[in-house]
Order: structure tokens, then C-alpha cells, then sequence
């Protein structure tokens, strides 16, 4: 798996310090997805009008990496904060502070993350 997603490391700044050990793990765990142009990568939490919960659709439990295409940070109004390119991440204050998802993330092309 390490060697396979080779490339990807490559392209992202971040995990090019990180030590080989750290990698193998952070590897192992990769779930590579396509999402195409104009999906949704994630979208802010959201509360169920019926149950009064929040959407797991929004919660924030997931890193991402761009390994192709373009996406776009998006506030609950749909006006964009930041755009990620190949190389970028992006979902990790979610996992840091364990918060719910404030933003959303849309492709705007077709994008693996």
C-alpha cells in the first residue's frame, strides 16, 4: 500500500517530513474515493428536521488529501473560502479540536481524495 500511494505522498508538503514508520500507518488507512464534479466531498452539519439530530453526514472524523482535481471550501452560503489543488488536505481541524463540520467541500472537477 505504501509504495502505491507513493505519489501521493510526493504531492502533499506536509507528510513529506513525517518519518516512514508514521507514513506506513497513515497509509494503511487511506481510503482512496472519486468524487465527481459538483458533489459534495462533505458538507457542514446539518440538524435533521424530524429526529433534532445532527447529520453524520457533517461530522468531522475524516482527513482528506487531494491526490487530483480541484475542490472548494464553501461557507453555509455557498461563498468560497479556500480552493485545494493536487497536494492539498484538508478536514484535519475537525479532527483535532472533535468538532462538527462548519464548512463544506465541493469538487469542482472530478477529484480523488
Amino acid at each position: 500500500a505504501f509504495f502505491m500511494q507513493r505519489h501521493l505522498i510526493d504531492k502533499v508538503r506536509v507528510l513529506k517530513v513525517c518519518d516512514g514508520r508514521f507514513l506506513r500507518v497513515l497509509v494503511s488507512k487511506f481510503q482512496p474515493r472519486v468524487v465527481v464534479s459538483g458533489d459534495y466531498i462533505f458538507k457542514h452539519a446539518q440538524i435533521d428536521s424530524m429526529t433534532g439530530r445532527r447529520s453524520r453526514f457533517g461530522l468531522g472524523s475524516e482527513l482528506f488529501f487531494v491526490n487530483y482535481g480541484v475542490a472548494q471550501l464553501l461557507d453555509g452560503r455557498g461563498k468560497v473560502w479556500q480552493t485545494y489543488g493536487e497536494g492539498s488536505c484538508f478536514g484535519q481541524v475537525d479532527n483535532v479540536i472533535d468538532t462538527i463540520r462548519r464548512p463544506s467541500v465541493r469538487a469542482v472537477t472530478d477529484c480523488e481524495v
